[in-house]
């Protein structure tokens, strides 16, 4: 494993700023189809000339080359082997912003996106060449009136697939939008937006999304939320043209209404936060064996529920001494045979820092134990079928860390030691996790 990055910034001129950014990244030899090379490059260009004018230009470039970690079905990719995948994908945003930019008030935001990702097909053969291209623009304006912060605005995007095996097709997508941040009475707020969206010939949504806050202090709060939402299938939900993956065009979309309940407590020496959330999805697009019995691919199924709720403490119990402990459980209900859980049931990340400086307080040493509990996971598996998977139950799992760094004044460095007691576990059937780990990093800002 390798992991270089470098990023450098500086102003051109008194209204110019630039950002660069370049990372590379390298995974290789733990287990079959573990391989990942990955570069990125960001770059930003700011130019404000006024007070109440900006102007961003952002490039964002990804290109990765890995192996699918689990096994595909036989013919799932016509003429290939390997389950091998190359893609590359080019982000460009262009955005203005007008108004008060200091306090974000009575501000304009308008923006143009376009990307583009091109992936030579799962098995780097020319199988599908898809090319996907996303164009689009979003503008909101805020004002604020009294006790109300009113923002409304609209985003309208258009997605277009190229592939000589999945076809050419077109997405066009648009929505108008309302929200405003209400000071009730002291200390309470209500948020409120109002959506309206449709797709290509999906029929029009009305989605709205309501939250009460409890602001006691600053830092301190309590709040309770419901919202609705749309997702439509994707390209591949709807087109993968082989018979061991069929897709549906007629696909409905899946409409969700989520809940939300939780609390935030803040002070000097002790953070908590809890959260509970409720979501059920109607017309669920899950993968199953379709009608005919003979392909497999999705479909709109019926509802699906998840429950969970996560919980963080963090306990500084003296100065360079810290204890952590993240909690989250998650439950899924799913349709009979096409239940396919690929998410930990049960998360516990736990750690327990100690710190202090030394030789002459040039240098900050930071001690680390990290436990992790994985429940019990569900997942699909191609063992006993080269074709249709199967429900597959992995045992809960312990794995700890260990990990030492050294903050110097423009440098930090770090070795780690993970998985100390080498369990071999996966996070979903076929995923195999690396064993006993040494790793080693230095951050180092060479020029200020």
């Amino acid at each position: 494993y390798s992991d270089l990055g470098i990023i450098f910034a500086l102003p051109i001129t008194k209204n110019v700023n630039f950002t660069f950014s370049g990372k590379r990244q390298e995974f290789d030899g733990f287990e079959t189809n573990r391989v990942h090379t990955g570069s990125r490059i960001f770059g930003k260009i700011s130019y404000q000339p006024g007070s109440k004018i900006e102007l961003n230009y952002t490039a964002f470039l990804n290109k990765n080359e890995f192996e699918i970690p689990a096994p595909l079905p036989a013919g799932f990719v016509p003429l290939t082997s390997a389950a091998k995948r190359k893609d590359q994908r080019f982000d460009q945003v262009l955005s203005l912003k007008l108004g008060s930019l200091s306090q974000e008030k009575k501000l304009l935001n308008a923006s143009l996106f376009f990307s583009t990702i091109r992936e030579q097909s799962i098995a780097d053969s020319v199988a599908f060449k898809p090319r996907n291209m996303t164009i689009g623009t979003r503008i909101q304006q805020q004002l604020i009136a009294g006790n109300h912060l009113f923002g409304f605005g609209a985003e309208f995007k258009t997605d277009v697939l190229s592939s000589p095996r999945l076809g050419d097709h077109t997405d066009k997508f648009g929505r108008v939008f309302i929200q405003d941040d209400f000071l009730l009475a002291d200390k309470w707020r209500l948020g409120l937006q109002l959506n309206l969206e449709s797709k290509n010939d999906y029929p029009i949504r009305f989605n709205p999304a309501v939250f009460f806050y409890y602001e006691p202090t600053e830092i301190n709060k309590m709040w309770v939320g419901f919202r609705r939402a749309r997702r439509y299938p994707s390209f591949v939900e709807r087109f993968w043209p082989t018979p061991d993956f069929l897709g549906d065009p007629a696909l409905s979309a899946e409409t969700s209404s989520s809940f939300e309940l939780g609390i935030s407590l803040n002070s000097d020496d002790v953070q908590v936060h809890a959260a509970v959330f409720l979501q059920q999805v109607d017309s669920w697009i899950g993968n199953t064996v379709l009608k005919n019995l003979a392909d497999f691919g999705p479909a709109n199924l019926d509802k699906r529920t998840v429950l969970g709720h996560d919980f963080k403490f963090i306990w500084k119990y003296f100065k360079g001494g810290e204890f952590g402990f993240v909690g989250s459980y998650l439950t899924v209900a799913e349709p009979g045979p096409s239940k396919r859980l690929q998410v930990p049931e049960i998360s516990i990340y736990s750690y327990l820092d100690l710190g202090r400086q030394m030789f002459e307080n040039y240098v900050y040493v930071n001690l680390r134990l990290i436990g992790r509990v994985f429940g019990e996971i569900s997942g699909l598996t191609y063992e006993n079928s080269p074709s249709l998977p199967s429900v597959v139950k992995l045992p809960e799992t312990t794995v700890f860390d260990g990990q030492i760094s050294f903050q110097f004044s423009d440098a930090r460095l770090s070795i780690s030691m993970e998985n100390l007691f080498d369990k071999k576990y996966q996070l979903v059937p076929g995923f195999f996790m690396p064993p006993k780990t040494f790793r080693f990093g230095i951050v180092w800002e060479f020029w200020d």
